[in-house]
């Protein structure tokens, strides 16, 4: 219940300062937050960093990421 509010609280601030979240594919996260590949599809497998694959390819909110990495 708790992380729920939080990431509604999190929408609500990006609209309010007009930054939107963006969608990184696998290469790009690992670029962003400098980390491996297979580290980020650990993270995904064991269900601690949420991730999108209706398009056939792994997809991550920027967002989702940097909450996996301030969890760490």
């Amino acid at each position: 219940m708790d992380l729920r509010i939080i990431e509604l609280l999190k929408e609500i601030k990006s609209m309010l300062t007009g930054s939107t979240d963006k969608w990184l594919d696998i290469q790009e996260a690992s670029k962003y937050c400098s980390l491996s590949v297979s580290s980020l599809r650990r993270g995904i497998a064991n269900g601690s960093l949420k991730a999108s694959d209706r398009l056939g390819k792994k997809l991550i909110l920027r967002s989702s990421l940097e909450a996996w990495l301030g969890g760490k």
